[in-house]
C-alpha cells in the first residue's frame, strides 16, 4: 500500500472484514461497507470509509487499530455517525489535498 492513504487503496476492499483493536483485551470484527469520494478535485486523497461494527462497539471516536488481512495494519481516527437495529457505523475522513 502506498505510504500516503488514497481511495483506491480501499475501493476493491469493500465488503471485507478488518479487526478493530478497542484496547489491549478487547478486538472486535468490523466490515467496510462504503467508500466514497469527496472534494470537487480529482484527487484520490479526498474520500471517506464507513465500517459497519457490532452493537457493542464502542460509542467514542478515537483512533483505533484496524488489521485487514491484505492491507496490513493501519490506524485510523474513527467517528460513530450512525446506528440501526444490526450494526453501529463508523467514519473514517482522508482530507489530504495534495498531488
Amino acid at each position: 500500500m502506498s505510504e500516503v492513504l488514497q481511495i483506491s487503496d480501499f475501493s476493491e476492499h469493500i465488503n471485507s472484514k478488518f479487526q478493530m483493536y478497542v484496547d489491549d483485551t478487547t478486538v472486535m470484527e468490523i466490515e467496510l461497507v462504503e467508500v466514497k469520494k469527496h472534494g470537487a478535485s480529482e484527487s484520490p486523497y479526498q474520500f471517506s470509509l464507513n465500517f459497519g461494527a457490532p452493537l457493542t462497539a464502542p460509542l467514542n471516536q478515537g483512533t483505533f487499530r484496524l488489521e485487514h488481512e491484505k492491507l496490513g495494519e493501519q490506524y485510523l481516527f474513527l467517528v460513530p455517525i450512525a446506528r440501526d437495529n444490526e450494526r453501529l457505523y463508523y467514519e473514517a475522513v482522508f482530507n489530504n489535498p495534495q498531488s
